[in-house]
């Protein structure tokens, strides 16, 4: 195992274990390590590493969405994206957080993105369904107000 797989390997059991702050630190170190910013530019990415940097921040996006940082979370998982843009997971995560601050616009458009990737990803269209209903809801606040 290398030095990649093995931080790798330590922040994905600290998140299984739920020491997010740790795996965050972890996540951190394989980013520092990779420097997946300036393979992203290169054109010469290999489709691994492609998927290793889209799964690395989408993992601490999740660890940053359990300790309530969403902000951060977005920003993962807006890089996850970046890198593989048609993953159901990367878009329907970020969906959630723009749904939990009210941004149902947001939230909306991430689960659409979600679905047309997989339009069988019920959760998706469960959390589309009520991003929509929300989106209306608040549309009409706004015009009576």
């Amino acid at each position: 195992m290398d030095a990649t797989e093995s931080v790798l390997a330590r922040a994905r059991d600290l998140t299984r274990s739920a020491q997010y702050e740790k795996a965050i630190e972890e996540y951190n170190q394989l980013v520092d390590m990779l420097n997946p910013t300036d393979s992203l530019r290169s054109a010469a990415k290999s489709e691994r590493s492609r998927l290793l940097f889209a799964e690395i921040y989408n993992e601490r996006g999740f660890c940053h969405y359990m300790l309530v940082n969403f902000d951060e979370a977005i920003d993962d998982f807006t890089c996850a994206i970046q890198f593989v843009d048609d993953d159901k997971v990367f878009y329907y995560n970020r969906g959630l957080i723009h749904y939990r601050l009210g941004r149902f616009s947001e939230a909306v458009s991430d689960m659409k993105a979600s679905l047309s990737v997989d339009p069988t990803f019920d959760s998706a269209a469960l959390c589309l369904r009520q991003a929509e209903e929300e989106l209306k809801e608040q549309q009409l606040l706004q015009a009576a107000s």
